[in-house]
């Protein structure tokens, strides 16, 4: 299931969630690393030993977020309180506050383990505080309870260059993932802070990114609004400097209309810290007007060519509107004079033939056209950028749908992050990012050749590992962890993963640290490895490691849909007996599919990701550990689409 599946599961996940990309990540691997060890040079002078007042400080937030968290659910009552205080086995946290020699570095981890357990309300942001000054506070804990700490440190130093090299010769997720706890050692201790952030923004690209190519973006304002052809009204006051020293200023009230038309288009430009789109004007605009001043009445007819330029800022902070610059080419000419009488009409043509009066005519046009067309292109811009924030809060109203899928993320502290957005000449990128401060991103970007299409999802094996490592890594999954989720994921539940009265009980305890490696180890295989350090069948524990290796192909079926097909069966490394083995074989081929094809991943109806069920991947890419979805939009999804935004 895993190309359908992946795509239709994160890229929602990315867009709930949806690195600004280094400066660096255009370079090889090579010259990065190479850069790296430059940094590190040297860094065994570097370091410092732990300061008290770190401990004392980050002991004193949590113990402040325990009395108000603590405060909160009493409360709710008695019977509220402690069914939470059960959960996350509060006496442990509040018997681990003291000096560090009463610290027990262990019961802390094990609150911290059931504090982002997947218990439904811990994704609230009622425990986002404890959960921030808990994983502070282990970090102080941890490198104050280090008997050889400056030791250590040098130690993990050779460890590090060595693992630089390792990467060079083999970019896999499994080297970089081993790099990652290394450069998260150093940030748990707080050695080198500096040294280890530029190193790890040098090795650790964004695992995640979606694309949205120019074309696409050009044919939705074609949809929006392609031709522009607006007449204004335009009434104008200005004063009418004398020629001489004799003549008196006068005052000129303008009337008429002025037509506009002319074409939008879309330019990207290349900018590595938002998305710099601009919104481009090319037309016509064609004026006529009377002129009053005094007893003369002056036609005239402005008409040239027009541009205009609003550029739009796109970034994390949201969306910003810069001044629309306009550039008029328009001329002025006099198409009548009239008078009163022959004398005041021949003096109001000798005053308006004078260069100054041309002149000034000329640049009051022209400012004129500019002070109109800026205020249309604003007015249209701000209606459309309006009308695309609703969309947005549409669209994560859309996504509400998906909680019960995605809300274990949350809980589990293992939500992907949006880190950046950026643009160039072709399209307009969303960086992502899913890991915690002990785990790599992707150590090389996605192979350019991968698809044309006009959306990409691109995610790196490291996106889901880097999930599943912080999500399984050393806890306990039941039979019925394994039925719920193949509810979800398969069209049709297996018999071998049903829980019921007479059903043979089993569960597993991942491993640490990698219990889940998806790797792409050729062009359109992929290869799953599953590690578990403990196996219960009915009651009976089996304690040591076992390694479930499953092999997938991609392809097509008659039908041109992408799917998975599993290549044998699931392999089971372990020293289990032939009997738990074989049990346990038969509930992963049937948790690992034959064929997986994201069936029974369902988007919700109605909306704005309801819209999005018509819209088939084009192109499906799996080699050198990055996976790209490619989607082509068409005309008739954008028919359908571009009216929810007008609504």
């Amino acid at each position: 299931m895993l190309g359908i599946m992946l795509y239709r599961l994160a890229l929602p996940a990315a867009l709930i969630a949806i690195v600004s990309s280094p400066a660096c990540a255009g370079e090889s691997l090579s010259s990065r690393v190479s850069e790296a060890i430059l940094i590190i040079e040297g860094a065994e002078s570097c370091f410092q030993s732990p300061d008290p007042k770190w401990y004392d400080t980050s002991r004193s937030e949590l113990a402040n977020e325990t009395r108000v968290v603590s405060d909160a659910l009493d409360a709710q009552g008695d019977a509220y309180a402690a069914a939470w205080k059960n959960h996350l086995h509060w006496p442990l946290l509040v018997s681990n506050l003291g000096e560090p020699s009463e610290t027990n570095l262990d019961q802390l981890a094990l609150v911290r383990r059931w504090l982002y357990s997947n218990r439904e309300g811990l994704e609230y942001p009622f425990f986002s505080q404890l959960r921030e000054k808990l994983d502070a506070h282990l970090d102080a804990v941890y490198t104050f309870s280090e008997p050889n700490l400056q030791a250590e440190h040098q130690r993990r130093l050779v460890v590090l260059r060595q693992q630089l090299l390792e990467l060079v010769n083999d970019p896999s997720d499994r080297n970089a993932s081993a790099l990652g706890r290394t450069l998260g050692w150093f940030k748990k201790t707080k050695q080198t802070p500096e040294k280890i952030s530029r190193v790890h923004s040098l090795v650790s690209l964004p695992n995640a990114q979606i694309i949205v190519t120019k074309p696409l973006i050009s044919r939705v304002v074609a949809l929006l609004a392609s031709e522009v052809d607006e007449t204004l009204p335009v009434s104008d006051r200005l004063t009418v400097q004398g020629t001489s020293l004799l003549s008196q200023p006068r005052t000129a009230n303008v009337h008429g209309t002025a037509r506009t038309h002319g074409y939008l288009g879309v330019a990207l430009n290349e900018n590595s810290d938002l998305a710099d789109i601009r919104v481009t004007y090319a037309g016509e605009i064609e004026s006529y007007c009377r002129a009053i001043i005094g007893p003369v009445t002056v036609g005239m007819k402005t008409v040239g060519p027009v541009s205009a330029i609003t550029p739009i800022e796109v970034s994390l902070r949201g969306v910003t509107l810069r001044p629309t610059d306009v550039s008029p080419e328009v001329r002025t000419r006099v198409t009548n004079v009239d008078g009163k009488n022959a004398l005041v009409r021949l003096i109001g043509e000798r005053r308006v033939s004078e260069p100054e009066s041309k002149r000034q005519m000329s640049s009051r046009a022209r400012y004129k056209a500019s002070d109109l067309l800026q205020k249309e292109m604003d007015e249209r811009i701000e209606t459309a950028v309006r009308e695309i924030r609703a969309e947005f809060t549409r669209t994560k109203q859309s996504l509400d749908n998906f909680q019960e899928v995605l809300a274990p993320i949350a809980r589990e502290g293992a939500t992907p992050r949006l880190h950046g957005i950026q643009s160039t000449s072709d399209a307009v990128v969303v960086n992502g990012w899913a890991g915690r401060s002990t785990q790599l991103g992707a150590p090389t970007n996605c192979p350019p050749e991968s698809l044309a299409s006009d959306v990409q999802a691109r995610f790196h094996v490291s996106f889901f590992n880097n999930m599943g490592e912080t999500i399984m890594a050393g806890k306990t999954f039941t039979d019925e962890y394994f039925m719920n989720y193949g509810k979800i994921l398969l069209p049709q539940l297996p018999p071998p993963l049903m829980v019921h009265s007479r059903s043979q009980r089993w569960a597993i305890v991942a491993a640490k640290p990698r219990p889940l490696e998806i790797s792409i180890p050729s062009a359109s295989h992929f290869r799953i490895i599953m590690r578990m350090q403990q196996v219960e069948i009915s009651g009976e524990q089996f304690v040591g490691s076992a390694t479930l290796t499953v092999n997938y192909v991609l392809t097509q079926n008659e039908f041109g849909e992408y799917q998975l097909e599993r290549q044998g069966v699931a392999q089971l490394e372990s020293q289990l007996p032939k009997a738990s083995q074989d049990f346990l074989l038969e509930k992963f081929n049937a948790f690992f599919a034959s064929t997986l094809n994201g069936g029974g991943v369902a988007l919700p109806e109605g909306g704005t990701l309801g819209s999005l069920r018509s819209l088939k991947p084009d192109g499906v890419y799996a080699d050198r550990d990055w996976l790209a979805i490619g989607v082509e939009v068409q005309k008739e999804f954008l028919e359908a689409w571009i009216p929810q935004v007008k609504e």
